[in-house]
């Protein structure tokens, strides 16, 4: 039996998650610092950290579809209810460490900075794809060719290689913008998230607390921090060297 299509949900949408951010709280609010006005501000957990309709996509029919918002959520909800357990360091259960993996796993790849990536990542294939496709006029005139013969459109042989000049022409000025759709963006993201798990389940997990009470910890908008297991500039899930 197919699932009902979640139609409802908040138009409010944290990429840092409420939980989380409470984890950073005093007084009731946060302490941010705006990198790009450069000033330090406080404000409450609900207006920190969120975008509207960051995972909101359209289905087929044109319908604003909130599955990825109710399945965060219940990620989010899972790990909230473990915490006490790891803090304590006892109780804690196979199920609980499966909602810290994909708590993590997410936190990488749900930000406005890594859908900003995975933006950058495809429209860069998309220019290289374009650029060998279209390298030679031969070749821009055998994809026209076919083009119009599946449309049914005839054109001549001069025809075509005017065109196939003037594109070629086009792509090797580079003078134009590749815009990838933000849900593409967001489910190219998505479907990474199986192998980011599989890059952290086997791993050994620790919990790190502070000994002196008033140490505190800071966060930002692309929270999770990797740590390579090469040469320091370069940044990958993997096992880091011993």
């Amino acid at each position: 039996m197919d699932r009902e299509p979640k139609l409802q949900g908040p138009k409010r949408q944290h990429y840092l998650p409420r939980m989380y951010l409470n984890g950073f709280t005093t007084g009731g609010g946060v302490a941010v610092f705006d990198r790009q006005t450069g000033e330090m501000r406080r404000q409450t957990v609900g207006n920190t950290g969120l975008e509207t309709h960051i995972y909101t996509f359209e289905d087929d029919q044109g319908r604003r579809r909130y599955e990825i918002e109710e399945l965060l959520s219940q990620v989010e909800s899972g790990l909230a209810d473990a915490i006490p357990r790891f803090e304590s360091a006892k109780g804690y259960t196979a199920t609980d460490i499966e909602y810290l993996i994909s708590f993590i796993a997410f936190a990488e790849l749900r930000t406005p900075g890594a859908m900003a990536d995975a933006k950058l990542v495809k429209a860069g294939f998309v220019d290289s794809v374009a650029k060998v496709a279209v390298g030679s006029v031969d070749r821009a005139m055998k994809i026209l060719g076919a083009m119009y013969r599946d449309k049914g459109v005839h054109r001549t042989k001069e025809e075509l290689k005017a065109e196939a000049e003037g594109i070629v022409q086009f792509v090797r000025g580079g003078q134009y913008d590749i815009e990838v759709d933000p849900q593409a963006a967001l489910m190219d993201n998505l479907r990474l998230w199986k192998a980011v798990v599989d890059s952290l389940v086997d791993r050994d997990l620790q919990i790190i607390r502070p000994t002196d009470p008033q140490s505190r910890y800071v966060t930002c908008d692309s929270p999770v921090v990797l740590e390579s297991r090469f040469r320091k500039d370069t940044v990958g899930f993997g096992r880091t060297r011993r």
